[in-house]
């Protein structure tokens, strides 16, 4: 498994993702959430699965190379799942229906 040799930007991403999990479960709980769009219930979750992938790709990358990441690489890295959790990719087709 991964050693943790940046615990700032580890928990940087995850205080963020705890964060923005609550203020979805506050919503849902309030039902205040759009089925569609900018602020959707989907939205909300890729963005904390966002904050997720980059706490473990952040987890042994030194800061200064973080802070020093192109845009391209840094979306690229919110995408990436962790290679332990690729058998989900294979569920992405999977409805709700």
């Amino acid at each position: 498994m991964k050693e943790i040799t940046n615990s700032l930007a580890v928990s940087m991403e995850l205080n963020e993702a705890v964060e923005h999990l609550q203020d979805l479960v506050t919503e849902v709980e309030k039902g205040d959430y759009a089925p569609e769009g900018e602020y959707c219930y989907a939205t909300a979750l890729r963005h904390i699965y966002e904050h997720l992938n980059r706490s473990f790709h952040f987890a042994d990358m030194e800061q200064t190379r973080i802070e020093e990441i192109s845009q391209e690489s840094f979306e690229e890295l919110s995408d990436t799942l962790p290679t332990f959790l690729l058998p989900l990719r294979e569920a992405k087709s999977i409805k709700s229906e």
